[in-house]
C-alpha cells in the first residue's frame, strides 16, 4: 500500500524481511529449536532472542538497529500464528499507530491517508520504521517512554521534530500545533513553487 509513495531505496527495505525469511540462518535457527522440543511459538521467540542479541552486540549503530528488524519479523510471524488481524480503521478516519515495536509491515497494512503519525515504545531513529515514516511524511517518535497501554481513541499529538508525544492535550496546545502545521504547509508549498523556477546566476 506504500508502493509508489517512497523511493526505490526505501521500498527495498521490505526486501530485507523477505531475505530473512528465505535465508537459512533465521529459519534454520527456528527449525533447530523446534527439533529440540520447543513449540513453534517458543522456538520463534528463542531464535529472535538469539539473533537480536547478536545484532545488539555490534559496535556499528546502524547494524545494532537491525536487531529491530528481527524483533519485528518475529512479532509478525507470531501474530500470524495466533491469527491476529490488524485493527480496522473506519473510512475517512485518521489515527496514530501506537505499539510496543511498530514495524514497516504494520505501517504497510494501512493506506497512508489513514495514518496521522507513528509512536513506537521501542526502536531507534535509525530504524527502518523511522525511515519509512519519514519517507511517507508521517511524524514518528521512536523509543518513547509511555507507561502502560493507551486506551483506543486517546487524543495524541506526535511531535516528530522534538521527539515528544503529548497525551490528551489541552485545546490551547492543539490550536498551537495546528498553527505550526499550517505555517509548515505554507512554507513547503512556497519551496515547491521555487523548485520549479529556472536557475539564475
Amino acid at each position: 500500500k506504500v508502493a509508489g509513495r517512497v523511493s526505490n531505496d526505501v521500498a527495498e527495505v521490505f526486501s530485507i524481511y523477505q531475505m530473512l525469511l528465505q535465508g537459512d540462518d533465521f529459519t534454520g535457527a527456528v527449525d533447530c529449536h523446534i527439533r529440540s522440543g520447543k513449540t513453534a511459538a517458543s522456538a520463534l521467540r528463542a531464535a529472535v532472542l538469539q539473533f537480536n542479541t547478536y545484532f545488539e552486540a555490534m559496535e556499528d549503530e546502524y547494524l545494532r538497529a537491525r536487531g529491530e528488524d528481527i524483533q519485528n519479523l518475529g512479532n509478525r510471524i507470531y501474530a500470524r500464528l495466533r491469527n491476529v488481524e490488524p485493527a480496522k480503521i473506519a473510512k475517512g478516519e485518521k489515527v496514530v499507530l501506537v505499539g510496543g515495536l511498530v514495524s514497516i509491515t504494520d505501517i504497510a497494512e494501512y493506506e497512508v491517508e489513514q495514518l496521522a503519525g507513528i509512536v513506537s515504545k521501542q526502536g531507534s531513529a535509525r530504524s527502518h520504521t523511522a525511515m519509512l515514516a519519514k519517507a511517507l511524511g508521517l511524524p514518528a517518535v521512536m523509543g518513547v517512554g509511555i507507561a502502560g497501554d493507551l486506551p483506543e481513541g486517546t487524543p495524541l499529538i506526535v511531535d516528530g521534530y522534538q521527539g515528544q508525544v503529548v497525551i490528551d492535550p489541552a485545546q490551547s496546545v492543539v490550536d498551537e500545533f495546528r498553527r505550526l502545521i499550517a505555517i509548515e504547509s505554507s512554507l513547503a508549498k512556497e519551496l515547491a513553487e521555487l523548485k520549479e523556477l529556472p536557475a539564475e546566476s
